[in-house]
């Protein structure tokens, strides 16, 4: 936000000393595509730190998750859990929101291979974390 009223603090003074130099003016011209620039790149950064904190805000979510499970189911190998370290690192990739796109990111032959008390139980649950 700083960066947004500098510029908009530099363009307008920029502005008002342009006088009728086609030199000024270039100049001026010049400088507003740079703030330009600076602004789009400080916008992805902006989009791509807040990515990157929700992500590792999600996996710590279905990490805790995971351990609630593996209480709830002691007996499930860790290659059946719905959450395995595989599993975590696909759904936070794909980020499935529904059931149908569960259905649609995961292999059929990988949701095979998942408990299925688990996914009755806890998919809804690592949907919503998504």
């Amino acid at each position: 936000m700083t960066l947004w009223i500098s510029a908009v603090v530099v363009v307008f003074v920029f502005w008002q000393l342009v006088a009728s130099s086609a030199r000024e003016r270039k100049m001026a011209e010049d400088l507003i595509r740079q703030l330009q620039h600076q602004l789009e790149v400080a916008h992805v950064e902006l989009a791509t730190e807040r990515e990157v904190a929700h992500e590792a805000r999600a996996r710590v979510a279905l990490m805790l998750l995971r351990d609630e499970m593996n209480l709830q189911f002691p007996d499930v190998p860790d290659e059946q859990s719905l959450l395995s370290p595989p599993r975590i690192n696909h759904f936070l990739l794909c980020r499935p929101r529904t059931r149908q796109e569960w259905f649609d990111t995961f292999p059929v032959s990988d949701r095979m291979q998942i408990s299925s008390p688990q996914i009755r139980e806890f998919l809804p649950r690592v949907l919503n974390l998504l």
